[in-house]
């Protein structure tokens, strides 16, 4: 279960298709792997092939936007998302492979170049540091956020992922606030 989310910096898309405003230039992909670009598992590096590189594309050709901000990271949940570290000390599951600072940075390194130590915190920052340039937002969490409840036994499995998309619910509307605050 992924849950995608587009969100435009005016809540009339006309604005973002038809009138090539030259300050709307930017896709910002936040969220997990998918976000990420990364194709297959184990896949570590951005293959170029993820659907925010299509929608960049279409974006790019269509609506003459010039950039594409990738912040997706690996593993991402929606926990993480706003808490980099969930109180962890180390790089164990659950700690964001790329905000954290725990990690290896060589493996994966940190999104934005900025002191964001969360991808909340970093989009924030971007966003702040862009003004009037990105155009469309996309956010994809939520797989991460459940996976764990496979490993369950089965009479847990279905309660454990209402319980984690419930988590993602509440999240993603911190999130959405945040973002549009900025």
């Amino acid at each position: 279960t992924t849950l995608l989310l587009l969100l435009t910096s005016n809540s009339r898309l006309g604005v973002l298709a038809g009138q090539q405003n030259r300050q709307r230039k930017t896709l910002l992909a936040l969220g997990d792997s998918l976000a990420d670009g990364q194709i297959a598992p184990g896949f570590v590096f951005r293959s170029g092939f993820g659907f925010n590189d299509f929608i960049f594309e279409k974006l790019q050709n269509d609506y003459g936007f010039d950039t594409l901000t990738n912040g997706g990271c690996p593993a991402e949940t929606s926990e993480n998302f706003l808490n980099s570290t969930l109180g962890f000390n180390d790089c164990e599951r659950g700690v964001s492979l790329c905000y954290s600072d725990l990690c290896d940075t060589t493996m994966f390194p940190k999104r934005f170049q900025n002191d964001g130590i969360s991808q909340l915190d970093a989009s924030e920052i971007y966003l702040r540091d862009h003004p009037g340039e990105v155009g469309l937002i996309t956010i994809s969490l939520g797989i991460n956020d459940v996976t764990g409840c496979l490993f369950r036994a089965e009479n847990d499995v279905v309660a454990c992922t209402f319980a984690a998309m419930t988590r993602v619910s509440e999240n993603l509307v911190i999130i959405l606030n945040r973002l549009q605050a900025v």
